[in-house]
């Protein structure tokens, strides 16, 4: 996790991931509606894992090996639903 004056952080907007993601998952063919209703979702994912991790860190200014243990379980539980996403099981 990079500190202000630790180097360059390419922080990238919900906006700019939404399109990836949806450039990478969406058939061409899919309705409008389709697509909104994908949208509702991927942003109603991204406002849960905010929630999720900023109800759950420690309040200290700096992060604690707890809060880096904490973002690493939650980025598992991530990349085992991209695989589970990807193997037809989600």
């Amino acid at each position: 996790m990079g500190r202000a004056g630790e180097g360059r952080v390419n922080r990238k907007t919900l906006f700019e991931e939404w399109f990836a993601f949806a450039a990478a998952v969406i058939p061409e063919q899919a309705t409008d509606v389709q697509r909104r209703e994908m949208r509702r979702a991927w942003y109603a994912g991204a406002a849960t894992l905010f929630s999720i991790i900023t109800s759950g860190l420690d309040p200290d200014a700096e992060s604690t090996e707890a809060d880096l243990a904490y973002l690493d379980s939650l980025n598992k539980e991530l990349e085992k639903f991209a695989i589970d996403v990807g193997e037809g099981r989600a």
